[in-house]
């Protein structure tokens, strides 16, 4: 998101006042099986299931789209992105559901909203920000972190997730512990072997390819996770693999 151009937040139509959910959308092809299966296959899926029930239930909500479907940088996939969120506007958008189709800042949204506002997303890190912030949360079982943190409010199928939809703001917990918060935030933000720090794999990966690039969006867009050795040069595969095996880190919760 480091070359996203983010714009000035505008007014929305929904009462801050009376604003029970934010709804962050991921990219839609962003692979929510990567950690497991919580009853939706899809992320579009996901975000038109959720939209759907808090409609249901008929409360304030506002649905963000991820700054990355305004990201040049992502090509196809980020307008592929847009116009799937933009479907899902046209379709949904009323005086209670107000929808985000532009990029800013997140931390500007979360100024804003009241505290008893519950933010929702499939997977994102913006649970972690927003947990730090003191709102409640609703996310899957199916992220990057253990269940065993005991952050968030994570469903484990669509009727759990419906359940929690509909569960009263006093009845969910922040978290847990608060210790395992912060070492879990502090092993997502601050931990070397984390994205973009100096252990990161991505980072002597690029720096050893046949051309300098980047693993992360080339796998987006079209090369396939097992493929990415063939992008790396011939003499320097070995190197690569022992730093590898140096590095593995070992995650007590």
């Amino acid at each position: 998101m480091q070359k996203t151009k983010y714009k000035t937040f505008k007014k929305v139509n929904s009462d801050f006042s009376k604003l029970q959910f934010v709804v962050y959308a991921h990219s839609f092809v962003d692979g929510p099986l990567d950690y497991g299966y919580d009853g939706f296959t899809n992320l579009e899926n996901w975000l038109e299931f959720t939209i759907k029930e808090i409609k249901k239930i008929d409360k304030y909500a506002i649905i963000k789209a991820h700054p990355n479907f305004y990201n040049p940088m992502f090509g196809n996939v980020a307008k592929n992105d847009e116009r799937i969120f933009s479907k899902l506007k046209y379709k949904y958008e009323n005086e209670k559901l107000n929808f985000i189709d532009y990029p800013i800042k997140n931390f500007l949204l979360l100024k804003k909203i009241p505290k008893k506002t519950i933010i929702i997303s499939h997977h994102g890190t913006t649970l972690l920000e927003a947990t730090a912030m003191g709102f409640k949360s609703i996310c899957s079982k199916s992220t990057f972190w253990h269940p065993k943190f005991k952050v968030s409010n994570q469903y484990n199928s669509i009727f759990h997730y419906k359940s929690l939809l509909n569960t009263k703001w006093e009845e969910l917990k922040l978290f847990d512990n608060e210790r395992k918060f912060y070492d879990l935030s502090n092993q997502t933000f601050f931990n070397k072997y984390g994205i973009k720090n100096s252990l990161f794999w991505q980072k002597f990966i690029e720096k050893e390819s046949k051309k300098k690039l980047d693993i992360s969006f080339q796998a987006r867009v079209g090369i396939k996770r097992h493929k990415i050795t063939e992008h790396i040069l011939e003499n320097s595969k070995k190197k690569i693999f022992q730093r590898l095996s140096n590095n593995i880190e070992e995650i007590n919760i």
